[in-house]
């Protein structure tokens, strides 16, 4: 792990201004910024900070070789979102696992027409200080460019976000499989649903209709009824999303040593 690992200066030029944050929060009433708090801090509790710089584990075996297993957060983790994928609760829902998993850097990257005032209110509040708004092609140099220096890092995709990205040596890429926000009967909040999911909300009567939807995998549902869901989130949980296929493994690297007699 590289624990000196440091974003380039120059990005600091294309972050949004300081004006832009301040506009944003103040055109996000206050009971929809208490949604945006709502989703960070359950996202925290529920991921939980890692408080291990990193863990070592080493055995001798009784056949006269040892083993040392290291295990560290990756050096950084590059978020990228576009215009397709608007929502504070998804960014947010990538966003936390990332802090809270050690990771030394964490870059806020959007690819397309910039950042909305729902997302630049998230990412003050998550105290999210490193954000960019920057072309695909200047992104993609910018991971090769960290590819280079050896460190270990993450990408996280959001949206339609560099589709064509195959990943660099020591980086691994995650792409949110864009699960549906999914309402099923009457009970959940449309008007937080809306804010925290504005890219749009499925609406459905039963859990039968549910089911017989093409081309959604994945099922991520908003309802006061009980039934198998991938995420299925009660009233009073509207602020809040999982991507379901990230783990906490996506954001450790493993080192491991075998050696014949003891360690030393």
């Amino acid at each position: 792990m590289n624990h000196g690992f440091t974003f380039p200066e120059w990005l600091a030029e294309r972050a949004p201004e300081d004006d832009r944050f301040a506009d944003a929060y103040e055109a996000t009433p206050p009971h929809r910024r208490a949604l945006l708090k709502t989703c960070i801090a359950r996202a925290w509790e529920w991921w939980g900070p890692e408080p291990h710089r990193s863990r070592a584990c080493s055995h001798e075996y009784r056949a006269g070789f040892s083993v040392e297993t290291v295990e560290a957060p990756a050096d950084y983790c590059v978020l990228v979102t576009d215009d397709a994928a608007p929502s504070p609760a998804r960014l947010l829902s990538a966003l936390v696992p990332a802090l809270a998993s050690g990771v030394s850097g964490v870059l806020a990257v959007h690819t397309g027409s910039g950042w909305t005032q729902s997302q630049l209110t998230a990412l003050e509040l998550a105290g999210q200080e490193d954000a960019a708004e920057l072309s695909e092609g200047e992104l993609l140099s910018l991971l090769k460019n960290f590819s280079d220096t050896g460190a270990r890092g993450v990408v996280l995709c959001l949206g339609d976000a560099i589709t064509d990205f195959g990943g660099h040596p020591g980086l691994t890429v995650w792409r949110d499989p864009g699960t549906p926000a999914c309402v099923v009967g009457v009970g959940p909040d449309m008007g937080a649903l809306d804010f925290m999911h504005p890219e749009g909300v499925v609406r459905v009567d039963s859990p039968e209709e549910l089911e017989g939807m093409k081309g959604a995998p994945l099922k991520a549902v908003f309802s006061d009824l009980v039934f198998e869901a991938d995420f299925l989130a009660g009233p009073g949980m509207e602020a809040c999303w999982v991507h379901t296929t990230m783990s906490r493994d996506l954001f450790l690297t493993n080192r491991t040593r075998w050696t014949l007699g003891g360690l030393s």
